[in-house]
């Protein structure tokens, strides 16, 4: 699966013939990043959190090639909204505005690590 963001909404295409299979956003929120999860058909999404109405916590979910959200992490004190995200190393990355980079898991949404990174 190939997951991009066009105009702040996830598009999910075919990787063998480019055919769209699902475009949209989730709860009206913008998406601001998205990136392929190895070894899956998913795809972990970043929503925007600087626009109103945006959501402050819990903007990172895993979405399956139909759009169907498979989890978001619950908020965790102190770490606040997530802007990037990034497969590093074979494991999922994501950074906070807070000045946190934490190592998910992928296949439930947890921390698994956080540092201190500002």
């Amino acid at each position: 699966m190939r997951c991009s963001v066009h105009n702040r909404v996830l598009e999910v295409r075919d990787p063998d013939d480019g055919r769209l299979l699902w475009r949209g956003t989730f709860e009206g929120g913008a998406v601001r990043d998205a990136v392929p999860l190895p070894g899956t058909e998913d795809c972990i999404v970043v929503l925007e959190t600087d626009v109103p109405g945006a959501l402050s916590d819990g903007n990172v979910m895993r979405v399956r090639p139909n759009g169907t959200i498979v989890w978001r992490p619950l908020p965790v004190p102190g770490v606040g909204a997530y802007f990037r995200l990034e497969i590093r190393y074979g494991y999922l990355m994501a950074w906070s505005w807070t000045g946190y980079m934490v190592r998910l898991n992928p296949k439930r949404g947890s921390i698994v690590e956080k540092t201190f990174v500002k």
